[in-house]
C-alpha cells in the first residue's frame, strides 16, 4: 500500500497538549461545556454500569442471594462473571453451549 501524502505521518503530527485541549471546543451531547465539564462526563461515562435485567432459575439466584449476606449482591455477580470470562473453561463451555444451541432442530 502506497502512503497518502495527504495524511501526515504521525511521528511529524505535532503533540496535542493541554492548551490545545483548553482551545478547544468540548461538547457533551449538544452543549457546549468547559473542559472541567467534560472531564466529568468521560469519568463518569467510563465507570458507569449498565443496567440489565435477566432471569435466574431459582436455584442459582437462591446460591448468590445465600452468599450476598457476605457482600453486596451485584457487586457478587460482578466478580464472579468478571473471574468466568477470563478463565479459559468459560471460554470452552460458551463455544460448546453456542454450537449445541446452533444444531438443526434445536429451538
Amino acid at each position: 500500500m502506497k502512503p497518502n501524502p495527504s495524511f501526515p505521518d504521525s511521528d511529524d503530527s505535532p503533540e496535542f497538549t493541554l492548551e490545545d485541549m483548553k482551545k478547544a471546543r468540548l461538547r457533551v451531547g449538544l452543549k457546549d461545556v468547559s473542559l472541567e465539564e467534560w472531564q466529568a462526563s468521560v469519568r463518569k461515562r467510563l465507570n458507569e454500569s449498565v443496567n440489565l435485567n435477566i432471569t435466574l432459575e431459582p436455584d442459582i439466584a437462591a446460591w448468590f442471594k445465600r452468599r450476598a449476606e457476605v457482600t453486596e449482591f451485584n457487586g457478587l455477580i460482578n466478580s464472579i462473571l468478571r473471574e468466568a470470562i477470563h478463565s479459559k473453561d468459560f471460554e470452552e463451555a460458551l463455544l460448546k453451549l453456542t454450537r449445541e444451541e446452533l444444531q438443526p432442530g434445536k429451538v
